[in-house]
């Protein structure tokens, strides 16, 4: 025989079937500006050339700044 526990609920938990929200969730959701869409991820090509050309600039030189930090902190 099963030793039962009295404390323990002997039913069966179904976390599908009640979802759980906050109260601000909409709040939350209009605040973000919605899912991301992965699919205007995909077309970064699309962009003005002078925007990509400043992106490529700034992570470049963030990287550029990251080695030659390392470089200097050896020396």
């Amino acid at each position: 025989m099963k030793e039962m526990i009295e404390t323990k609920s002997t039913a069966e938990l179904d976390l599908k079937a009640t979802p759980t929200s906050s109260p601000i969730e909409e709040y939350q959701r209009i605040a973000s500006g919605g899912p991301l869409n992965k699919e205007r991820i995909k077309d970064i090509g699309s962009l003005p050339k002078g925007i990509r050309y400043l992106g490529y600039f700034l992570i470049g030189s963030l990287g550029a700044m990251m080695i030659i930090g390392g470089l200097l902190n050896f020396l």
